[in-house]
């Protein structure tokens, strides 16, 4: 994305646009940050509308609804209404975003068709061009004049959403109707493995009999993340689950999900979850 965007000077930026149309999926909010390393946890807490979020650098954690995902440079998640959720900056990598918040009666069905739901909120796209129309779309919001602002970020909204649903149809009539058999059975083996301290990339793919360059390809066009990331994201999930039982201590739960020291477990816990297994424990379900 270039790097000429005005926006991209300051800190943070963001415009309430005019609600004067009535349209069927109407921008609200739009804005970019470039986080400090020291920024907090925001949540956890609800939203009342759908929110994108485009990360142009860095990288950052966003749960939803008890699983958290790590995101990173070129990705965008989604926030929908009413689910809870929380998001952080990686203090080490801290995450740039611009982000857009929007109602309307459409919001839903695009985000369906688009393949952005509570249980798959996460992508990376394959075009540049859905990253800039988000940043055309700030752009023009410092320069346009207010009546017509709110019509030029609709435009460019239908545009973005276009090109997801033309990448996820694409990618789901040519390579996940053809890779699904062989996903699946990696699926299954992460989750038989989770325990397993030594599960790898490079363990699943010599199991499957893939090469990791292939395994990683499919594996992230079919599920919108890379291995790695599932392999973490699944076992927070459910370490997350076994605290809210109450029935395992923190190192059965470690033992569990694949690591062999507790305290390396509850830092790993932190890094992602934002808070400590025992406070998690003693939040669950009070």
């Amino acid at each position: 994305m270039k790097d000429s965007y005005d926006f991209l000077k300051n800190t943070i930026y963001f415009k309430f646009l005019p609600q004067e149309l009535n349209l069927s999926i109407l921008p609200i909010i739009l804005g970019f940050e470039r986080c400090h390393p020291n920024k907090g946890v925001i949540g956890p807490l609800t939203k009342s509308h759908h929110i994108l979020h485009f990360v142009i650098s860095g990288r950052g954690f966003y749960t939803l609804e008890g699983q958290t995902f790590n995101v990173s440079e070129g990705d965008l998640f989604l926030i929908p209404p009413e689910c809870r959720i929380s998001y952080r900056p990686d203090p080490e990598d801290p995450w740039q975003y611009m982000w857009l918040e929007f109602s309307g009666s459409e919001c839903k069905n695009l985000c369906e068709q688009a393949m952005l739901t509570p249980k798959t909120p996460l992508y990376h796209p394959q075009s540049e061009e859905i990253f800039r129309h988000m940043a055309d779309m700030i752009e023009e919001s410092i320069t346009s004049s207010e009546s017509g602002v709110t019509i030029n970020c609709a435009g460019h909204m239908l545009c973005i959403f276009g090109q997801l649903i033309r990448e996820r149809n694409f990618s789901s009539e040519h390579v996940l109707s053809r890779g699904e058999a062989k996903i699946q059975p990696v699926l299954e083996y992460i989750e038989r493995n989770l325990g397993d301290e030594s599960l790898s990339v490079e363990q699943v793919a010599r199991q499957m009999n893939f090469s990791v360059p292939y395994l990683s390809r499919i594996f992230k066009a079919f599920m919108g993340l890379s291995p790695t990331k599932y392999i973490i994201e699944r076992r927070m999930r459910k370490a997350c689950a076994m605290l809210e039982s109450k029935a395992f201590t923190v190192s059965e739960i470690a033992a569990a999900v694949g690591y062999n020291s507790p305290f390396y477990f509850s830092n790993e816990f932190k890094k992602r979850v934002g808070i400590t297994p025992s406070q998690y424990h003693a939040q669950a379900k009070e």
